[in-house]
């Protein structure tokens, strides 16, 4: 049984495909494997697995595709390991990633990183923003809006619910909600350790992942999680369904008018004043957060007039 299990699904992935494995494989530690789900690719995604001669790899096949939560729960359910890390086939895995996050997770029960932004071809765009999030802030941090990149994440699997990722749109932020909720230690570390592509190909990009995190937003899917991620910390009187749409999707309800621009922000201050019992470093970052975020709000009421 290896320490470390990195579940990455691809469908028809193979134009990146090959530097994310070679980028990921070179930085595994000894004890740990990469595990790929072809998830019924129709390129030559099932080539390049097939010419990867690697022992650390193993690849399972889905003849009519999965999708993507049920995916990586087809994933972590066939694999042992005491931590599952998350890989995505478009991304750029940087050397030192699993070292740094298996010594964070000896205090910790999620550990991300931020990110370095790339183009279509690689070339470098921009930093994420600068900053660690601690398990003390991480609660408050997720109730503004989700700064935890998915392909970055790696999780104890003692600390996973029975069913890891739910069929919603948002399903990464939908599970950090429900670890919040349980009390989960989630850690960011400053320190980049994925080069994250952006492409109009990805997912997040496309009109029906856009119209199907509208839908989660009006049935609740994912805001029962934020509430009671809310009332872990004692702020479930202060939030509202407007404040958890703008924190999904950093937008404002399509039918926002200015009741709704002061509900999101009176949802800031009530967390602004909670964390006044956070640390000195945590309090600045998240006052940077809230700094970014009211502009955003700002603009967003703008075009309500």
């Amino acid at each position: 049984m290896p320490l470390l299990t990195v579940v990455m699904p691809v469908r028809n992935g193979a134009l990146h495909l090959r530097a994310a494995l070679d980028s990921t494989l070179a930085a595994l530690p000894r004890d740990a494997e990469l595990l790929v789900l072809d998830d019924g690719s129709s390129d030559g995604t099932a080539s390049i697995l097939d010419a990867t001669d690697d022992h650390r790899l193993r690849v399972l096949h889905s003849a009519t595709g999965l999708g993507l939560a049920p995916g990586l729960n087809h994933l972590i359910e066939h694999s042992d390991s005491a931590f599952v890390a998350r890989m995505d086939a478009d991304d750029i895995c940087l050397p030192w990633r699993f070292t740094r996050q298996m010594r964070t997770l000896e205090r910790a029960d999620a550990a991300f990183t931020a990110i370095v932004f790339m183009g279509p071809s690689g070339r470098t765009r921009r930093p994420d923003l600068p900053g660690a999030i601690s398990p003390a802030a991480a609660p408050l941090q997720l109730l503004l809006a989700s700064s935890l990149c998915h392909p970055t994440a790696m999780l104890r699997r003692q600390a996973l619910p029975a069913v890891p990722y739910r069929s919603v749109a948002a399903e990464d932020y939908d599970l950090w909600l429900r670890l919040s909720a349980a009390g989960a230690r989630i850690v960011k570390d400053a320190v980049p350790a994925l080069r994250y592509r952006v492409h109009p190909e990805q997912t997040s990009s496309q009109p029906h992942w856009l119209a199907r995190r509208a839908r989660d937003s009006a049935d609740g899917s994912t805001w029962a999680s934020y509430l009671a991620a809310a009332e872990a910390v004692g702020l479930g009187g202060a939030v509202s369904p407007a404040g958890f749409e703008f924190a999904q999707s950093l937008q404002l309800p399509p039918d926002a008018d200015a009741d709704t621009v002061r509900t999101v922000l009176a949802g800031f201050a009530a967390i602004e004043a909670r964390a006044a019992g956070l640390g000195r470093r945590d309090r600045y970052s998240l006052a940077l957060r809230l700094h970014s975020l009211r502009r955003t709000v700002a603009r967003r009421a703008d075009h309500l007039h």
